[in-house]
């Protein structure tokens, strides 16, 4: 990866993680433990942010201690832009298992593609409305609605909570984070009774367009590599993939308890 490109990915990476925070987080030797009652992967993970002093082993075992404690799986969020890549081996050779490789996404200002949709609206809602939408078209549990809440909470005070219309019915919901010169897109899902019409392209060319009318210079976004629906339609829009990232996995059932 080009000089340049390397720390745009970083800088993203660092953003990122920042735009969707943890409710809580403890540094441990340069590793970075995050907690959010276990909504999310990214919010409930080991970021391995620089190198420290003690032995590996010694901070394998704190980590796996520390999530297990609250009966959660260990989990850690490797990247190709992490100083150890070795990491991921000596985690495998502790039957951590391989999980959830996702493409990290980015749009300079200047490649966004034309909007032309004119048949719908983008509408700012409040956090209670949007977890609503949400949760009805993604289908969740009761136990993980309330799972949600606390990191939804944490955000709200810099997130913007969006939901398109069209025919005076909400058909798909975002989340936009803006933060420097960047704007991350989290959480975009659209009705599953009104997929495949074209709603979510719509609702992301809105908020797109939107915020690069605020001097925004990059959006980003995450996305799992086996969701070639939405890859494809992200590269629509003019999005390439930055960087990679992945987990390694240690359940709570198959250790300490």
């Amino acid at each position: 990866m080009a000089d340049k490109k390397l720390a745009l990915a970083r800088k993203i990476d660092l953003v990122s993680r920042t735009a969707w925070s943890a409710v809580e987080e403890e540094d441990y030797d340069n590793w970075l433990l995050r907690f959010a009652c276990g909504y999310t992967k990214r919010s409930n993970s080991v970021y391995p942010v620089g190198d420290g002093l003690l032995p590996d082993s010694k901070k394998i075992q704190y980590c796996q201690e520390k999530y297990h404690r609250r009966k959660q799986d260990c989990i850690f969020r490797l990247s190709e832009l992490d100083s150890r890549p070795d990491l991921d081996h000596i985690l495998a050779g502790l039957n951590y298992y391989y999980h959830d490789l996702a493409n990290v996404m980015y749009l300079p200002q200047i490649k966004i593609a034309s909007h032309t949709d004119t048949s719908g609206r983008l509408e700012e809602i409040s956090l209670s409305d949007w977890l609503k939408l949400y949760t009805a078209y993604a289908e969740y549990s009761q136990q993980y609605i309330l799972q949600m809440q606390p990191l939804l909470a944490k955000i709200s005070s810099q997130a913007v909570f969006y939901a398109y219309m069209i025919d005076e019915k909400f058909v798909s919901c975002a989340i936009g984070i803006a933060s420097q010169d960047f704007f991350g897109v989290f959480a975009m899902i659209t009705d599953p009774k009104r997929r495949l019409e074209g709603f979510a392209k719509a609702l992301l060319m809105h908020l797109l367009t939107n915020q690069f009318s605020r001097e925004t210079r990059y959006a980003y976004l995450q996305v799992a590599q086996n969701n070639l629906p939405a890859i494809s339609l992200y590269r629509q829009v003019g999005f390439k993939t930055l960087y990679t990232y992945w987990y390694r996995v240690l359940t709570y059932s198959s250790d300490l308890k």
